[in-house]
């Protein structure tokens, strides 16, 4: 089976214990962690896609192309991504601090304060309904 997931208790990079998975997007998953040896810090890791293969498993040539082209494409928006939290940090209380970032043998993946409920979550609790237009509003202006 192929899965990008990872499952507590992994540890990502010797330093940053798995507790849960908090949502995906297009180019990987946002978990909830710790730091090892402090369970009771929490932050958000947001890693990059990767594929994991068991010994009997495979995949064909097309798939693993389309992969390899896929993590040059998702690492260079993470790269962006920390290039860009960085020049702002400490310049609006809306923006995730960010902590650290970094790759093991697995994944690529930033560190970032948690901020609490995602938005994604936020808008399934109107059950397919619209956002009213107040709460549309203020995240709007939350984002600028």
């Amino acid at each position: 089976m192929l899965s990008h997931n990872l499952h507590f208790p992994e540890v990502i990079d010797n330093k940053w214990q798995i507790l849960q998975r908090l949502g995906a997007g297009g180019f990987g998953t946002v978990y909830e962690v710790s730091e090892v040896g402090d369970e009771e810090s929490r932050y958000a890791a947001k890693v990059k896609k990767y594929i994991f293969l068991t010994d009997n498993e495979s995949i064909n040539y097309i798939s693993i192309n389309q992969n390899v082209q896929m993590g040059k494409v998702g690492k260079k928006v993470m790269r962006t991504e920390v290039k860009i939290l960085s020049a702002l940090q400490g310049k609006s209380s809306r923006i995730c601090q960010l902590i650290a970032c970094g790759s093991d043998n697995k994944v690529n993946y930033i560190i970032m304060n948690l901020t609490g409920r995602n938005l994604k979550d936020y808008k399934n609790s109107f059950r397919g309904k619209h956002l009213p237009p107040v709460d549309a509003l203020k995240i709007s202006i939350q984002c600028i």
